[in-house]
This record gives C-alpha cells, structure tokens and sequence, in this order.
C-alpha cells in the first residue's frame, strides 16, 4: 500500500500509480520493493525507511519509472498518462486513444503446459483466509476491550473507596483523640 493510505491520511488515485509500481518491481525483480510487515504499523515505517534501490539489472529507464512510480511524495509521484507518454522507459510505445480503448489482442502463442507438478496444496495450509476464527478474534478483540474499560471503571472506583477509606479512619481518628482527651478531663474533675 502506498505510504499515504498506510497513515490513513487522504489519498487519491496516486496511491494507485504506487501500486503499479510495486507490480512492476515485483514482476521486474521476483522481489517486493519493501519486505512485508505484520502490520500497518510497521509497515508503513518500512515503507517509510525504505529507498528502493533498484537491481542492477534494470536499465536505467526501468530504474528511473520505478523511483517515479514508487516516490513517497504522491504529488511528485508518476500519475498522468502524458507522463507515461514522454518517459524514457517508454520511448517508441504507441499510446493510440482508439488502440487502447479496443479489446485485448488474443494471445498469439498458446502457453506450455508446465513440466512441473502443480504445488502441494498443503503448501497453502498456513495461510490465513479462516473468516469465522477472524471474526471470532474481533469479536474476541472487543470483549477485552470493554473488560479493560469495566476493570478501568473499577480501578477509578476503588481509589473513590481508598480515599473515603483514609478520610474516615482520619475522621475516626480525631473522634477517639476528642473522647479520650474528654475522659481526662471528667477524670480530674
């Protein structure tokens, strides 16, 4: 995600051409520009530390749309077609209106059926797409949420009761203190 909706801070559709950043250092490099992160927190302090060197395989024009792509200032950011247009990576590209307002051109080659056997699904065992334990770990989260705001309550309550406490064992105090110095006097009367 881009840094700007990472911060939950207004966005547009800059955050989009980030995106396509992302897809194309993964597709260019077999890498993500940033490791990944547990959570936004985090992550966004990765996006944030990160300058995203580029592989020395990219060419200098690939670098450069991945530095402009990937720019953590969305206003500078590569955003508008006419840029596209003029950059280097994509120099002798036609960018026809009707050309690219037309359906996809059907595949010219058929793709090879792989030599591989497809992967285990038990590969996919760890990942997490469990929507009910989710939504029992947010029910879950809400719960300890309103016990940690009664046990707030309780805690603000009992300080009322320790301070109402040590004023009455004071109060107390100074009865017994004006009782016995009574009892003294009726004694030497």
């Amino acid at each position: 995600m881009a840094p700007e909706v990472l911060s939950g801070g207004p966005y547009s559709h800059a955050a989009d051409w980030w995106s396509l950043g992302v897809l194309l250092f993964a597709l260019a490099s077999g890498e993500f520009p940033v490791a990944p992160a547990g959570d936004h927190v985090a992550m966004l302090e990765r996006v944030k530390q990160s300058s995203y060197e580029s592989p020395p395989a990219f060419s200098p024009a690939l670098a450069r749309l991945m530095a402009e792509l990937l720019c953590h200032n969305p206003l500078h950011r590569l955003r508008y077609l006419h840029h596209f247009q003029g950059h280097p990576f994509f120099r002798g590209v036609a960018f026809d209106a009707d050309l690219l307002q037309k359906d996809p051109v059907a595949v010219a080659v058929a793709p090879q059926p792989s030599e591989q056997p497809p992967p285990d699904p038990a590969t996919f065992d760890d990942f997490d797409c469990d929507l009910e334990a989710s939504h029992q770990l947010e029910e879950a989260s809400v719960a300890l949420q309103d016990t940690a705001a009664k046990l707030e309550q309780l805690t603000v309550a009992n300080s009322r009761l320790s301070a109402d406490h040590s004023s009455l064992m004071s109060s107390l105090a100074s009865l017994e203190q004006e009782r016995d110095a009574r009892q003294l006097s009726l004694i030497h009367i």
